[in-house]
This record gives structure tokens, sequence and C-alpha cells, in this order.
């Protein structure tokens, strides 16, 4: 859909790919660096990491899902040195950016604003890893995707 402002919807940008599921794409900017700020603090201590991917009971399936995750909760940040604050900033810039998209999926569906975030994820793919995208993977997906190309 474009972005009309139907019945006092935000008018944003996205796609419905499927029943309740929405793709917003390009909501975090480039000039926000979100890869660039998490590399850095990620390579500059030993605090924060990426992980491998895992699926269902904690099980790891490259066929499925070969990349790396790096799930962070702006409450579940540790101390207030540095590389901690740079983390709280990047989680703040991407729910910022992410806020429109989820305001806009509620008045969608008619749903009360959301007032609880769980983790961000930002995943990682490095050259040779996958995304598996079967049709019948939509069943999992709930809700919004966001996409940056």
């Amino acid at each position: 859909m474009s972005g009309d402002n139907i019945n006092g919807m935000l008018p944003i940008d996205f796609k419905e790919i499927g029943p309740g599921i929405h793709l917003y794409s390009n909501i975090l900017k480039k000039d926000l660096n979100i890869s660039e700020r998490i590399e850095n603090v990620i390579s500059s201590n030993n605090k924060f990491s990426w992980t491998e991917a895992l699926v269902g009971y904690r099980q790891r399936v490259p066929g499925y899902r070969d990349c790396f995750d790096f799930k962070f909760k702006k409450s579940s940040i540790p101390g207030n040195d540095e590389y901690s604050l740079e983390i709280k900033n990047v989680w703040q810039d991407c729910f910022d950016a992410m806020k429109p998209a989820v305001d806009n999926y509620c008045k969608y569906y008619n749903v009360d604003n959301l007032d609880y975030w769980e983790a961000i994820n930002l995943v990682k793919y490095l050259p040779g890893n996958q995304l598996s995208c079967e049709p019948y993977d939509w069943f999992f997906v709930s809700g919004i995707l966001i996409h940056n190309k």
C-alpha cells in the first residue's frame, strides 16, 4: 500500500505479503550507521557479540537460517561504560525508526498502542550465508517485517 492517510493512519509505505503480515522497507536509514556502530562496539570489547542463529529448540539449522543474531533490549544492557551507552543509543535509534511502522500496523488493525517491546534482533549475513524462505515459513512469521535493502 502507498503512504495514503486512510482513517487517520500514518502515511507510510508497506506491502501486505500475507494475512496480517506487513513488509516495511528501508525503515532503518543508512545514515544511522547501525551496522557500523554495532560492529565497532563488538570489535572493541568482549561484553557484546554476535551469536549463531538458532531455531526451534535452540538448534542450529544452517540450511534454514544461516546467519548471526545480535539481540538486545535496552533495559537488559548492562553498565554505563561507553560501549553499553552506545548499544543503548543504537537501540533507541532503532526503536525511534521502527515506531512509526509499528504504530501504522496497530492503527491498520485497530490494535491499541504497544507499550512493551521485546528485544530487537539485528541479523548479519556473511558471504556464503543464506536465508531460506519457503512458502510455509509464513505461518511462523507474524506481524511486522522490517527489511533494509
